[in-house]
């Protein structure tokens, strides 16, 4: 199994918590209810989670790739209604948040190509 850990200064995407597990955006449908941390995830994943774990972290879950392309179809709605609203700042954020998802997204998929198995861990931060 390959490990890819993130960066925590992900830029905050509120519509794509609340598709992903119903975290801090409640009006948008969720693909999949928090699952928790996986038993079988990695031990570096484990400790990254028990690292915040202790005052911080919540609503462990896990994601396929095909799930995580429906909620980043679902947050995408969400941004393009509240594009006029938010204006010209939503531009920068979009391309950043973009080319993150693009990355999971192509990782994901190059190793499912090769017969792997894949899924996205996450958790969230108070």
């Amino acid at each position: 199994m390959c490990n890819l850990l993130l960066p925590n200064t992900i830029i905050r995407n509120y519509p794509l918590f609340g598709a992903l597990a119903g975290v801090r955006y409640a009006d948008i449908p969720v693909v999949a209810a928090p699952r928790g941390l996986p038993q079988d995830a990695t031990g570096e994943t484990q400790a990254f989670y028990e690292k915040w774990a202790s005052s911080l972290a919540h609503s462990a879950s896990w994601v396929s790739r095909a799930e995580l392309i429906e909620a980043v179809e679902r947050s995408r709605i969400v941004w393009e209604e509240n594009r006029a609203t938010l204006g010209r700042a939503i531009n920068e954020v979009d391309q950043w948040r973009e080319t993150c998802v693009q990355a999971i997204l192509t990782f994901m998929g190059t190793y499912e190509a090769n017969q792997f198995e894949t899924r996205m861990v996450f958790f969230f931060d108070n």
